[in-house]
């Protein structure tokens, strides 16, 4: 199983931490941020599938993002893709692709390198691979506990097709929380090579397509999330872990 962590963005709301290194690898409790979600992924999920991380970053991290793995390599699947700013799906696509050829029926999990949640990996897998076998093909998870705008996701139940999909609008309804499944075949069919031409996000362009053509679903999630994405978020972040004392810090 291919797991995409997104951190290829110029963390420009950052600054100026952004200036020396990639916002996923900013410490909490002494471990980046990066590390902590593979090291919950792969607690979870490494006794279901074999596991090959894949961090999508910005060239000029490369070398940050070597060093900081330089223990782990031996003992998980873990390679970068390097490129510019080209958007999250575009950079994506590219690493599938061109880079490391996924499979049009593997399962793939995308996920922004900068967010924290308690999310059970795998009841979501579970849940979506149940879905795939009468034919889903994408799932995001979404929460409710949202304090600020982020996208806004229409759904029906707690697990269903999503009818619309926002990006940052005035929060009314559960918003993604940059984790999502799905079958590498969604993207061949619903974008294909013209991905490469174009700079695409998955909030701005994949997803809200993918609704319109009734192929996207959404996994609602009732647990802590942390989009470490700006000053504040990280300040509360770091608040947090703490100490280590903290739910999320503790569940992996």
């Amino acid at each position: 199983m291919k797991v995409v962590l997104l951190a290829g963005g110029k963390s420009t709301r950052m600054a100026p931490y952004s200036a020396w290194t990639e916002k996923s690898l900013l410490p909490l409790n002494g471990k980046p941020i990066i590390r902590i979600i593979i090291d919950r992924i792969s607690h979870q999920l490494v006794d279901m599938h074999h596991l090959d991380f894949i961090v999508c970053i910005l060239a000029k991290y490369g070398p940050n993002f070597t060093w900081e793995f330089r223990d782990l390599v031996r003992n998980i699947s873990i390679n970068f893709s390097e490129k510019e700013a080209i958007g999250t799906a575009t950079h994506y696509y590219f690493a599938a692709e061109k880079e490391f050829h996924f499979r049009p029926d593997e399962t793939i999990l995308i996920h922004y390198a900068d967010a924290l949640t308690e999310l059970d990996y795998a009841h979501f897998l579970k849940t979506f691979e149940e879905g795939a076998s009468t034919g889903m093909q994408a799932m995001i998870a979404v929460t409710k506990n949202a304090k600020h705008d982020y996208s806004e996701v229409l759904m029906r139940g707690d697990v269903g097709p999503v009818e619309a999909f926002h990006e940052k609008p005035r929060l009314t309804e559960p918003t993604w929380t940059g984790i999502a499944l799905l079958k590498h075949r969604v993207m061949q069919e619903e974008f294909g090579t013209p991905l490469f031409d174009k700079k695409m996000d998955f909030a701005y362009d994949i997803f809200p397509r993918l609704v319109e053509r009734k192929k996207l679903y959404a996994y609602l999630y009732d647990g802590e999330w942390l989009d470490v994405g700006n000053l504040h978020a990280y300040s509360k972040a770091v608040e947090m872990y703490r100490g280590g004392n903290n739910t999320t810090s503790q569940r992996s």
